[in-house]
């Protein structure tokens, strides 16, 4: 049942629209509209996932986070998004190379779980680069400590 659930949240028929996004990210890093696809399913896998367990910090790095990027850009938009997918805002918290190796690996682990798959060289920096936790904390509208530092 779960994971009908977490299907339908990323069927590119649901309510919640972001060919907008699938157009930036596509148009903004030169990929091809598949990949750009493929890249915004597995950002709402992560934002899911971010919604269903919501005291666990996630993280995610490669494109997806590119995505996430993204979408923050576009702060109305992503408020909504968060507002009406997730339940309440996420806050984008940029964590240290060693401990994003670590949450990435758990995240995909969790995420094939709840979807059956996960598109792994989507979610990693090949360069090392740092990726980004999502935060939960305080959601009453303020930052983590983590993001505030």
């Amino acid at each position: 049942m779960a994971q009908q659930l977490a299907q339908a949240a990323i069927d590119p028929e649901t309510e919640i629209d972001l060919a907008f996004l699938t157009t930036r990210v596509e148009r903004a890093y030169g990929w091809s509209r598949p990949l750009a696809e493929q890249a915004v399913t597995e950002y709402k896998k992560f934002m899911w996932l971010c919604k269903v367990e919501p005291h666990v910090q996630h993280h995610v790095g490669g494109l997806v986070d590119k995505v996430w990027h993204e979408h923050i850009l576009h702060t109305k938009r992503y408020a909504s998004f968060c507002e009406e997918f997730v339940g309440h805002f996420v806050h984008h918290v940029p964590a240290e190379d060693a401990v994003a190796r670590n949450h990435t690996a758990a995240t995909q682990q969790r995420v094939l779980a709840l979807f059956g798959t996960v598109a792994s060289d989507l979610w990693v920096n090949p360069s090392g680069a740092v990726g980004a936790t999502c935060s939960n904390e305080n959601q009453e509208g303020g930052c983590t400590q983590a993001a505030r530092d």
